[in-house]
């Protein structure tokens, strides 16, 4: 057994291939099976199979360039399914809280736990991989460390290991540390990575042995924090109450070009619908809107305004409104192939500040008409109720959609 005491303990468990192992569940043949998942429109690569991997596609590829893959048979491509995605993911959430005396939800499939006092905790994993299993068919991994930066790369291992779970201690944190590439660590991207090799700090190894004040004064407390985590000083606490989002974005690269007025406002429109309506699950409201542009490549001119409300807002119609005006003041005839919104500086709905010389409106009846228009989408399915500038939508499902299982009477699964 491990040297570290179970208490101390921090488990990660990650979904393997989450989205490809989502289409799994309910289609068993395409076990063992090369399977990528595509964007919007099915543009490009967005998560792919271990079979898949093998291939060589990267993530991020364009659909057109693998296209061929699929022709022959080698490859098997699929639309996003959001929908299923998500509703697999809050099932499997559900029974690690069932276990977990803590919690933090950090992605979709991707969740930090700690364990009440055991025996015997790798055993105890174990059965936690078998109960998700049984009751979801989807297969996760277990990393158990004493800081959530060493449960990243504990869970690395166990995605190796033949059991799904794996525990780092003083037994093999150095040997593993010592293996691991910097920029492989937690939270190091790739021009930090860079930065650090550039003094001769290529490891995990390396940088837990780093001088504090050195990596303090040249890279900031967050870089510290990792580094006392690869030392088993845990420095970086569970996350266990959500935290409010600071701003909402929703964007698209559109299909074909975009080189007209109407079109363009249709679709920012669409975009300011899609995220006043997230912000309204976070109970905020939004002071301001940024609005982008972006021409094609290579050149990707970009072009952006941003535009101020009286007062913070969750109305979906005074968003719009500010979109199309700076939409208008934007638009140059050019060619248009991205563009995207933004909220801004957030407030509660139940506490926001006033404009004193705002125009006066009647809030209560604003609110409530909101809340009947996301009640009618949230019934009927997302687009359901829509706003007359928004036009047609532009990006309809992709065409490799599975079925919606678990979250559409009409597409339950027959059992012949």
């Amino acid at each position: 057994m491990s040297s570290v005491s179970t208490n101390n303990l921090i488990a990660l468990a990650d979904c393997n291939n989450f989205y490809a192992s989502c289409e799994r569940c309910f289609n068993p043949q395409l076990i063992g099976k090369a399977i990528v998942i595509l964007s919007n429109n099915d543009g490009c690569v967005i998560a792919r199979s271990a079979e898949a991997k093998k291939l060589g596609i990267k993530m991020g590829a364009p659909f057109f360039e693998i296209r061929h893959l699929t022709i022959s048979g080698e490859l098997l491509a699929y639309s996003s399914n959001f929908p299923l995605y998500g509703d697999l993911s809050a099932r499997v959430m559900h029974l690690l809280k069932s276990h977990a005396q803590e919690i933090e939800i950090y992605s979709i499939d991707e969740a930090f736990f700690t364990l009440p006092k055991l025996n015997d905790i790798m055993q105890y994993c174990r059965s936690i991989r078998e109960q998700v299993r049984q009751c979801t068919a989807i297969p996760i991994s277990i990393g158990l460390a004493e800081s959530k930066t060493l449960a990243k790369i504990a869970t690395t291992q166990a995605k190796k290991s033949h059991d799904g779970v794996f525990l780092i201690d003083s037994s093999n944190r150095e040997e593993l540390l010592k293996n691991t590439p910097i920029e492989d660590i937690w939270g190091i991207g790739r021009r930090l990575s860079k930065k650090l090799q550039n003094y001769g700090i290529n490891t995990a190894w390396q940088l837990a042995h780093s001088d504090d004040k050195f990596l303090l004064s040249h890279f900031g407390v967050c870089m510290l924090r990792s580094c006392h985590d690869l030392r088993a000083i845990p420095s970086i606490s569970l996350e266990t109450e959500k935290t409010a989002k600071q701003s909402i974005r929703v964007s698209r690269t559109f299909p074909q070009i975009i080189n007209d007025i109407t079109t363009l406002l249709q679709q920012l429109s669409f975009f300011t619908d899609r995220a006043c309506q997230k912000l309204r699950r976070e109970k905020q409201k939004a002071l301001y809107i940024d609005v982008f542009l972006e021409g094609p490549y290579p050149k990707r001119k970009q072009l952006s305004m941003r535009y101020y409300l009286d007062e913070p807002s969750d109305y979906t119609p005074d968003f719009i409104r500010a979109a199309e005006l700076v939409g208008q003041k934007l638009f140059d005839f050019s060619e248009i192939r991205k563009a995207g919104i933004t909220l801004h500086h957030f407030s509660s709905q139940d506490s926001w500040q006033q404009e004193f010389f705002s125009q006066v409106r009647d809030h209560k009846k604003q609110t409530s008409l909101m809340h009947e228009v996301d009640q009618i989408n949230l019934k009927f399915g997302t687009g359901s109720l829509t706003y007359l500038s928004s036009g047609k939508r532009e990006f309809p499902r992709g065409t490799r959609l599975s079925p919606r299982y678990t979250t559409s009477w009409d597409q339950l699964p027959k059992v012949k």
